[in-house]
């Protein structure tokens, strides 16, 4: 893989809406937690986000059926809002940990597509 940078895609099969957030090392050597963006069953979505790490964490959560995806890994997101956080915010009334799944994106190159079912 080497210093190559990923594109990555998300989607979802699931049937409704679903909003997800990424937990990513920047090319900085940063780690981010970034979100909220959302994606339906007819759509996809690819993050502004650039990384050259093979790992990357995804959680989502559907509102409709309180279905969770997250597994393993826990990171600070807002509650409410849109996010992109590098470390812990002196005020974190409006933040929660959120589980999250490790993905190794080493065989996929630089086009990357992560489905949530």
């Amino acid at each position: 893989m080497g210093n190559s940078e990923y594109d990555i895609e998300v989607k979802t099969n699931h049937k409704h809406t679903i909003t997800f957030a990424i937990h990513y090392q920047y090319t900085s050597g940063t780690w981010y937690t970034a979100g909220w963006w959302t994606v339906t069953n007819t759509s996809s979505c690819r993050p502004n986000i650039t990384t050259k790490n093979r790992y990357v964490y995804f959680h989502a959560h559907c509102n409709t059926c309180d279905a969770e995806w997250g597994n393993g890994n826990s990171f600070l997101c807002h509650k409410y809002k849109a996010f992109d956080i590098s470390s812990n915010p002196s005020d974190t009334t409006d933040y929660e940990y959120k589980d999250f799944s490790q993905t190794n994106m080493a065989e996929y190159f630089c086009d990357f597509t992560y489905t949530f079912y």
